[in-house]
């Protein structure tokens, strides 16, 4: 009698044990399929961004800047006048 409970609590284990083997690697695929979804995202934003430093983004700022300052200087100028 006490030889069924062994081979009963043995097999158990063992049943255990295939499950969770069975668990941890449906997980660990998982796993995988998201960190390549990650680095995907990652390589596609480093092209963007390196898109965005080769182009003429620092000039318009120039540009820009040089026109918000005549701009603020007119409007000095029609203070002034003003006053």
């Amino acid at each position: 009698m006490t030889i069924y409970i062994v081979i009963s609590a043995i097999a158990g284990f063992l049943l255990g044990l295939v499950l969770m083997w069975l668990y941890s690697r449906g997980h660990h695929h998982a796993e995988r399929h998201r960190l390549a979804d990650r680095e995907t995202q990652i390589n596609d934003l480093k092209s963007r961004l390196s898109a965005h430093e080769e182009s003429n983004y620092p000039a318009r700022i120039s540009e820009l800047e040089t026109l918000l300052e005549s701009e603020r200087q007119s409007s000095r100028e029609k203070i002034r006048l003003l006053e």
